[in-house]
């Protein structure tokens, strides 16, 4: 009896278990870089103020619309892999969208796009440790200015 006890136990555990694993992967969608062909994976550049617009696109695939850098699928990767996980995904838009206290300065951007959905951040300045990272990686990884 007691045995039996034990084995019916352990079999609700397992089944238990099993659905956890499952509401989590249906909870996590994966994150990856969208196919080239639906767009560019990651958009950044400056906006607004007394400057020129600048704009970068990174595709999936490796291409860069400036210059004549080409990323490996794997740079691209990790770069959608540090925006997801290196806090800038949890960024939250600016409250305020009026232009900063100097209306001449231009603003930074990073559009990402992944298979998980897409964010977009903007901020006069530096902006926050997530996104001043994220532009630095992408700025030096395509060499854009």
């Amino acid at each position: 009896m007691l045995r039996n006890g034990l084995v019916l136990t352990a079999l609700g555990v397992a089944i238990t278990s099993s659905r956890i694993r499952a509401a989590r992967s249906t909870q996590q969608p994966s994150c990856r870089p969208l196919p080239a062909a639906r767009g560019a994976t990651f958009s950044f550049g400056n906006d607004g103020g007394n400057l020129r617009p600048a704009r970068t696109d990174v595709y999936a695939d490796g291409r860069v619309s400036t210059g004549t850098t080409r990323l490996t699928r794997a740079a691209v990767a990790a770069l959608a892999h540090e925006a997801r996980s290196g806090g800038f995904w949890a960024l939250h838009p600016a409250p305020i969208t009026r232009p900063p206290s100097n209306p001449d300065a231009a603003r930074h951007f990073i559009v990402v796009r992944l298979s998980c959905g897409t964010r977009r951040a903007e901020y006069a300045g530096d902006g926050p440790p997530a996104f001043a990272v994220l532009l630095a990686r992408l700025d030096s990884a395509t060499a854009a200015r």
